[in-house]
């Protein structure tokens, strides 16, 4: 006896051996199970902003890119202020994908974008995913619903007395000057500088991800949208079932800021 003892695995047999590296092989699987992701959101270079029925719009693009192991992003909602103090919070009610654009000989390119209804979205560490984000102001989103069955009951209890012709009534209704003065007092947009705290919360972190960045409207820009306004009525008319009504959406007018980045003066 050399009084040296013997290494651990001499006693082991070649089966233990591989039991051994394979558990080793799984080693980095458990790890990454256990490892959260990095996520990171990038701004576009432009916003979608409007006003329409549904009250203000915000739709920015946002990328999202993560890290270390795939994540679920399910749900996005944004931080706006004024300058002069007015802040709003818009959250995203639809995701769109911009699948491919088309281009024909005359110069012309159409976009073409698919809709996911659903505000989740998985990201992998193979793949940015780019979306826009389709945005409602959250005040508008909790009491539109009230407004808009009120007015639809007026606008069926009405066309139950009289049906033909469709009666003109309806646009004059309390419902519909409630329904009418509540997208006119949600009319958010001003001239200005905007900051935009972008919140995304994501199924394997505790605290969202956030994304600051900023943008600006001129004078003409929110005066185009306040022509909006304008068709409101029409887009009563059109709610209440009126014939020969001309579709609002091809009505309603947009705007783009560009998305800026660096912090904004104190």
């Amino acid at each position: 006896m050399s009084g040296v003892p013997d290494p651990f695995w001499s006693g082991l047999r070649w089966a233990d051996i591989a039991a051994v590296v394979g558990a080793f092989a799984w080693l980095p699987h458990i790890v990454n199970y256990f490892r959260r992701p990095k996520v990171t959101l990038i701004p576009g270079g432009k916003i979608e902003v409007g006003f329409t029925g549904l009250g203000p719009i915000f739709n920015p693009s946002l990328a999202f890119r993560t890290q270390r192991r795939d994540a679920l992003v399910t749900g996005v909602r944004f931080a706006v202020r004024h300058e002069r103090g007015q802040t709003a919070e818009f959250q995203c009610t639809q995701l769109s994908e911009q699948s491919g654009v088309t281009r024909f000989v005359s110069g012309d390119a159409a976009v073409h974008q698919r809709i996911h209804a659903a505000i989740a979205a998985v990201v992998t560490t193979s793949a940015i995913v780019e979306r826009i984000v389709v945005c409602q102001e959250r005040r508008v989103l909790d009491r539109m619903d009230t407004l808009m069955v009120a007015y639809e009951t007026a606008v069926r209890h009405a066309l139950a007395a009289n049906p033909q012709p469709w009666p003109e009534q309806i646009v004059q209704s309390a419902e519909s000057n409630a329904l009418r003065d509540f997208w006119i007092e949600s009319f958010f947009w001003q001239a200005g500088t905007y900051s935009v705290t972008a919140f995304a919360t994501v199924a394997e972190l505790r605290i969202p991800v956030k994304l600051d960045f900023s943008f600006a409207l001129s004078e003409a820009q929110v005066e185009l949208l306040r022509g909006n306004r304008a068709y409101l009525e029409l887009e009563l008319r059109r709610i209440g079932g009126a014939p020969n009504v001309q579709d609002t959406t091809k009505l309603w007018q947009w705007i783009y800021p560009i998305t800026k980045t660096s912090p904004l003066p104190n």
